[in-house]
Order: structure tokens, then C-alpha cells, then sequence
């Protein structure tokens, strides 16, 4: 308490006016009659300059009205208060701020004593910017722009600042600062960098992270104690030699859990300041708190909105690729990823196959590639298994992701009703970005994706079940067709056949009556050949329209293939070169001898035909395929054109003037019967392959 003035009239003579430590004067009609020392120092005057001057002198000129009214009205005896603030003019024109106790003495002279507040503009400034970073800090909508708003304004306070966070082995510095160069010249001296480094629990940090605030009065020592070595001399030099004497340790807490502690250094702060620097506190942590939540509802908005996009996308996708592109580049944005994998299990259940990727190293995508489902060192077949999401750290993964540099991986089953697709998996290279909701978001676009997959998968078998149903029903007309065409054959053959044998008694009769004229012979012989040929075209459509029954039978196919072969080379006057290829250990096929000799037959009377009276060179290749004998017939001639080849099965159809167009069709009738497939290679130029493949079972 600072002590009252005296109710009695000093005298003159008294020394205990002179001898008071205490700025003490006496005003008689507005003039000095005593200054003691202490008053005369506070001024910047000597004692006697002050004597006999007027007293509103000293007195600031915006106090003087108040001043003189509150000293009128004290003489009339009006109730006035005895103390109040105002500012005094020193010497030099510089001023000061005092509180002024003031008492009238029965003669009528006023005694005073006044109180230097002037440090205290100072504080009481610093506490209303104080007040200011609070109000400030609560405007704030991010993390970032409140930690900087804060740091900001208690630089402009004249505060420096630490924030600390815990960790195991102690307090690691986040951040800092402070008005001029401190903590840099710190820095340089000392030749440790302060962001990052971790020191040691001291017993007011201890104490602010228990209970919210503490006062902590010899920062020095504080110091020195937070830093090891010489570094700790130099930590409590630089702290006194900066005037940070005092400070202020506040823990800042986020949705109600203690968060980070925050460092307030000042020479000017008391333990009575806690209850300021507490508001400050709890401002700073409802402003972090109601940022959390901002941020948590607009990442909870964009995963929204990125779901929305992916289960559009996946409603309507008929390109998988397209959908895992859109889908990861989706992701990516809201959860920081480095790397996204789609991995697939084939329909035998035994390999998870990586079928797509983004930003995964070319190395590392070879490890991953094709993975047995049941090797047990692939914990990410735990999702399988599990069929629920994980979320693996580092020192988790092990066999073939030992060597992959991620700190976190998560992954999600690809579920489609009640079977496992594959997995959807994210990995980070900092752990520290990978949260809870990113898991769940990853499972959530998971079941889009798996649907998708598996509504892809459906569609692929049900457009090959049409196309199935489509060749079926081509293959019944088809057959319709021909059998009306053989039909048609069977009567029209049978019809010419009894005329054909007159034709043949008739030219045998003139052959015989004209054996001296050789005009005639020439013309009997024409009819003759004629005749023939119309023959075997008879021949040909009672083929056709004969009904195949196959006796079938398992023989060994490479002997019938050969005889046809030289069957058909039998009167083949051109240079004709075969080659004759037989794999060894042929396996036994269902076969009706008769009719695939025929077959054969027929196709190397083509090959034969193609190579004409210039020759060449015919390839013949017999061997065991995928369980299927396939026989293979190639020649060197010219070659048949695209739009022919589609047609070449077709009855009656053929490119040479005397053949008749069922060869080739008499083939396909006798391959499918033998449940075989009969299929032709061929370019203008360089040939023909036929091949005609038959199963072994």
C-alpha cells in the first residue's frame, strides 16, 4: 500500500517532509510553498526553481481543466476525489504518468503526494493489445492463420513467444519469436537451430502442462535448464541479456485435449497476470477448437463430394481403367497420398494381380506385380482374409513390401456380394498425413469401385452369352440353309443322273462308229470329257446332300493326313514340293477315318490347285495343341483376298471356272461334326494356311 499524506498543517521547520522517500508538496493559491527531494527529482527541477511557481505549470496541458476544477471545488469544501491519474511535464518537456493523493489542511493549503505510474502505460498497453490478440485470434477460420494471428500479435505486444510440443524424450521447439534479433543471435552463437530442437521438462512447464498456467519468475534459469552443455550458459546469458526475466507457460488444448504449450517471456510480466494470459489461453484453444471442426466438416464436404464424383463415374463405367484413373486422381487431392494401387485376384483364387497404379516406382511395381494370395508374408492379404480395412505402419510391412519407403499403408477390400475382387490401397511416405477418415473414405469408394467391377464383369458375360447365342443362332440358320440347299441338291442330282448315263451309252456307241473320221473323234472325245466333268459334279452335290453320320472312333490321325496328302499329289504333274512336320507322341483323337480323309483331301486338292502348273511348295504339319490336334496345311501360292476368304465355307461358292463351290463346305460339315474348328490365314502374295484343329477328347 502506498502510504497516505498526513491530515495535520506541517510546519517549516519539519524535516520529515524533506526526509520522505516519497514525491511529497504543499500548494498554497495554486503555487509551490515545499517541495521535498524526492519531488524535485521526479520533476527535473531543483527545489528552489519550484518554490513560488505555479503549480498547473507541471501539470500536462489536457489535465488542467480537470485538474483545476476538482482543486476549486476541494477549496469550496466539495466532495472531490482525494486521488486520481494525470500527467506531469518534467524539466525537459518529457513527461510523466503519476497518481496524486491529495488532502486540505485547515489553513487552506493543499498537501499532495504523488506516485510514478508511468511503467505502467507501458503494460497496461501491452494488455490491451493483449486483449486485442484474443478478439483477433477468435476471427481466425484455419489453424495456420490463428498460429500466425497469435505469433503476430504478441511480437506487437513486445512479447517473445516459444510453442512447445511434447514428445517422448521431452519438449520439441515447433516455433518461436520475439521483438529484434535474440533468438537469431541465439542461434548463430550457440550454433543450434531452435525449431525442432528437443529439451528437458522444466518444473513450470511441468506444472503448465498439468494445470493449465503457470508463472514462471527466473527465465535464465529456466533456460539453461532446458538446454545440455555449454549451449545452457549461453541459453541463460542470451535470455538476460534480452530483459526475458519472467514468463508465462499456457497449455493450449484442442477438442479438450492437451495440444502444445505456449512460452510468454517478458521482464514486465507478474504471477498476477495469469488470469489475462488465461483468457488469452482459453481464446486461442476455442479457436483452435472451432477450426478443427471447421476443417473436419469441409474435409468431411470434399470426401462428399468426391464420393458423389467417384460413384457417378462408377455407375456408368464401361472402361475400369477410366474409373480407377478418376477415382485416384480423386483421392489424391483429399488425402495427400503418394502412391495408390489396384490389385485384382484371377478367377483360380491363386494370384493377386496389380492392375493398376499411380506414382508407384517402376521397381517396386515389379515386386507387387503378381503375388501368390498365399504367401504369408503379405499382410496385405490380411484385408483379404479379414475382409475389413487395415492400416499398416512401417514396421509392419515385411516379405514382398519389406523394402517399400512408406511409412503408412492402408487397404480396403474390393467386395462384391459375398466374394473378395482384390484390394484398393494407399500408402504414405509421411505418416504423419494419414488419418482415420482417409479410411474411411478409401472403403467407401472401395464398394463403388467393387460394384462397378463386378457390374463390368457381368456385362463382359452377358455380351459374350450373346455373342454365343448369336454364333448358335447363326450356325442354325446356316445349317437350315444347307440342308435345304442339299435337299435341293439331292433331287437335282438325281435328276440329272439318268440322262448323264443315256449321254454316256450314246458317246461309248458313236465312239465306236467313228473311230476313221478324226473330226469326230475329237468332238466324241470333248462330249466325253464334258460329260465326265458334269459327272462329278453330280458326285459333288450327292456329297453334299448326303446326311454326315461319323462313325467316330479314337485312331491315330498323322497316317490318314499323309495318304491324303499323296492321295492328292497322286497325278500332280507340276513341281510340287512338301514338307511334312509330325510331332512325335501324338495322342489319339475321335475320328471317322472315311470322312476326315475326305476333309483332308479336299483341302489339299485346293492347296494343290493354288499352286497351279508353276508349282511350289506345300507344308504339311501335324501336332498337339492346348488338347487339340491341329492339322495344318500351307501353300505358296497367290494368296486368296480378304473379302473371298469370308465367303469360302459357302455352298457353291468358288473363284475357278470349273470347280463346283462345295469342297471347302463339305470340310467345315465334316470338321464340325468331329466338334473341331476349321479356320484359314491368308494375304494376296504370300499364301495360304489351313488348319484344322480337332479335340483329343
Amino acid at each position: 500500500m502506498t502510504p497516505r499524506p498526513p491530515r495535520h498543517e506541517p510546519d517549516a521547520d519539519e524535516g520529515w517532509l524533506n526526509e520522505s522517500p516519497l514525491p511529497l508538496g504543499v500548494i498554497r493559491e495554486g503555487r509551490f510553498v515545499h517541495v521535498n527531494p524526492a519531488l524535485a527529482q521526479l520533476l527535473d527541477l531543483r527545489r528552489e526553481d519550484l518554490v513560488g511557481r505555479p503549480f498547473f505549470e507541471r501539470v500536462a496541458e489536457e489535465d488542467q481543466p480537470r485538474v483545476r476544477d476538482r482543486h476549486q471545488r476541494r477549496l469550496r469544501g466539495e466532495s472531490v476525489p482525494e486521488s486520481y491519474e494525470l500527467d506531469v511535464v518534467r524539466s525537459d518537456g518529457t513527461r510523466r504518468h503519476v497518481e496524486i493523493w491529495v488532502a486540505t489542511l485547515p489553513s487552506g493549503d493543499v498537501l499532495f503526494q504523488l506516485a510514478d505510474r508511468t511503467h505502467l502505460l507501458a503494460r497496461r498497453a501491452n494488455l490491451l493489445a493483449l486483449a486485442g490478440v484474443g478478439a483477433a485470434v477468435q476471427r481466425e477460420h484455419t489453424e495456420e492463420r490463428i498460429l500466425t494471428t497469435l505469433a503476430e500479435g504478441l511480437v506487437g505486444a513486445g512479447l517473445a513467444w516459444v510453442r512447445l510440443a511434447p514428445e517422448s524424450s521431452g519438449l520439441r521447439i515447433v516455433e518461436l519469436g520475439m521483438p529484434g534479433e535474440a533468438f537469431a543471435g541465439f542461434e548463430s552463437a550457440a550454433g543450434v537451430p531452435l525449431r525442432g530442437f528437443v529439451g528437458a521438462w522444466r518444473e513450470g512447464t511441468r506444472k503448465a502442462w498439468a494445470e493449465g498456467a503457470a508463472f514462471v519468475d527466473d527465465i535464465p534459469l529456466s533456460a539453461s535448464g532446458f538446454f545440455t552443455g555449454d549451449v545452457a550458459m549461453r541459453a541463460h546469458s542470451t535470455a538476460r541479456e534480452a530483459g526475458l526475466r519472467r514468463g508465462l507457460a499456457l497449455r493450449i488444448d484442442v477438442k479438450q485435449q492437451p495440444w502444445q504449450l505456449l512460452m510468454i517471456l517478458s521482464n514486465w510480466l507478474l504471477e498476477e497476470d495469469l488470469a489475462s494470459f488465461g483468457l488469452l489461453r482459453v481464446q486461442v484453444s476455442s479457436a483452435l477448437d472451432a477450426a478443427s471442426v471447421i476443417a473436419d466438416l469441409s474435409a468431411r464436404n470434399e470426401q462428399l463430394a468426391v464420393l458423389n464424383q467417384i460413384a457417378g463415374v462408377a455407375g456408368g463405367a464401361t472402361d475400369l481403367a477410366e474409373l480407377f484413373r478418376t477415382s485416384i486422381a480423386a483421392l489424391s487431392r483429399v488425402m495427400g497420398t503418394d502412391v495408390f494401387t489396384v490389385s485384382l485376384i484371377d478367377e483360380s483364387g491363386k494370384w493377386l494381380e496389380l492392375v493398376h497404379h499411380s506414382n508407384m516406382p517402376e521397381d517396386a511395381v515389379e515386386s507387387i506385380r503378381k503375388i501368390p494370395t498365399t504367401d504369408p508374408r503379405v499382410r496385405g492379404m490380411e484385408v483379404v482374409r479379414r475382409r475389413a480395412p487395415m492400416m499398416f505402419r512401417r514396421s509392419d510391412f515385411g516379405g514382398a513390401h519389406a523394402h517399400l519407403d512408406f511409412d503408412v499403408a492402408m487397404g480396403v477390400p474390393l467386395v462384391a456380394g459375398a466374394k473378395v475382387l482384390g484390394i484398393l490401397a494407399a500408402a504414405y511416405r509421411d505418416g504423419g498425413s494419414a488419418r482415420t477418415s482417409h479410411l474411411e473414405l478409401l472403403q467407401a469408394v472401395g464398394a463403388h469401385v467393387a460394384a462397378a467391377i463386378q457390374a463390368k464383369r457381368l456385362l463382359d458375360d452377358l455380351r459374350r452369352s450373346y455373342a454365343d447365342l448369336a454364333h448358335t443362332q447363326e450356325q442354325l440358320v446356316q445349317r437350315e440353309r444347307l440342308a435345304a440347299l442339299g435337299e435341293l441338291a439331292a433331287v437335282v442330282a438325281h435328276e440329272i443322273r439318268n440322262p448323264l448315263g443315256v449321254v454316256f451309252n450314246a458317246v461309248g456307241a458313236i465312239r465306236q462308229q467313228a473311230t476313221t473320221d478324226p473330226r469326230l473323234v475329237t468332238l466324241v472325245s470333248i462330249l466325253e470329257e464334258e460329260a465326265t466333268r458334269m459327272n462329278d459334279i453330280v458326285g459333288d452335290l450327292l456329297d453334299f446332300a448326303r446326311p454326315v453320320s461319323p462313325a467316330l472312333r479314337p485312331e491315330r490321325v498323322e497316317p490318314i493326313v499323309l495318304e491324303a496328302i499323296d492321295a492328292a499329289l497322286a497325278d500332280v504333274t507340276a513341281p510340287v514340293e512338301v514338307e511334312r512336320h509330325v510331332a512325335p507322341g501324338l495322342p489319339p483323337v475321335p475320328i471317322d477315318q472315311r470322312l476326315l480323309r475326305q476333309a483332308i483331301l479336299n483341302v489339299a486338292n485346293n492347296a494343290v490347285q493354288a499352286l497351279g502348273q508353276d508349282g511350289g511348295k506345300i507344308t504339311v504339319r501335324v501336332q498337339s495343341i492346348d488338347g487339340a490336334v491341329h492339322i495344318e496345311i500351307a501353300d505358296t501360292g497367290p494368296g486368296i483376298a480378304a473379302d473371298i476368304q469370308r465367303r469360302i465355307f459357302e455352298p457353291f461358292f468358288t473363284t475357278r471356272p470349273s470347280g463346283t463351290g462345295l469342297g471347302l463346305t463339305v470340310v467345315k460339315r465334316i470338321v464340325d461334326v468331329h466338334r473341331g474348328e476349321a479356320t484359314l490365314d491368308s494375304a494376296v502374295g504370300r499364301g495360304t494356311r489351313f488348319v484344322i484343329r480337332l479335340p483329343t477328347a
